[in-house]
């Protein structure tokens, strides 16, 4: 997902609203993916990453001042290209670097993590600016990287919306 939200930072630094109460909504992208849900209704867009389609969904919660970003992203790698040894490590290290340089950051901290089950990661990577953070969440599933990402001012000390953000995240039960 190299560059894939190369433009989110700008998103996150545009217009700023006024207060106001917000209603959650749940929202199931795509074929069915996964569900999430948005404190807004979500844009989509689709790049080509290295001739595969990455899905991005970006919500702004414009009632947040400053204004808050919800990104959601996933990209079906071909199975072959996940046999590798390391392959799974290397791919999500590859997905977090490209991450980064889109947002012209830094990583603070990153830890493992269970999400559905399958071995992932959390990070925390602070803005260009210096007045944002990002809090990322990725993991493949199959042979899927989901990235689960969240802009928030830095002094925020109450992440309750990306808290609520993240754990909304789940897959179709089968």
């Amino acid at each position: 997902m190299r560059y894939v939200l190369a433009g989110v930072i700008c998103i996150a630094a545009a217009a700023l609203a006024s207060a106001a109460d917000r209603e959650w909504n749940s929202y199931q992208p795509g074929n069915g993916v996964c569900y999430i849900k948005f404190p807004a209704n979500p844009e989509y867009q689709m790049q080509l990453v290295d001739s595969a389609a990455t899905h991005i969904y970006i919500a702004k919660d414009s009632t947040r001042t400053p204004m808050y970003v919800y990104v959601l992203g996933f990209c079906d790698y071909p199975k072959e290209r996940l046999a590798e040894k390391d392959a799974i490590k290397k791919l999500l290290d590859s997905d977090r670097d490209s991450f980064v340089k889109s947002v012209n950051g830094k990583v603070v901290s990153e830890k493992p993590i269970k999400i559905e089950s399958a071995a992932g990661r959390t990070l925390v990577i602070s803005g260009e600016d210096g007045q944002a953070r990002w809090l990322l969440r990725e993991v493949l599933i199959d042979n899927r990287v989901f990235q689960l990402a969240v802009c928030v001012p830095k002094n925020d000390v109450n992440d309750a919306d990306a808290a609520k953000f993240f754990d909304s995240f789940h897959l179709p039960r089968k």
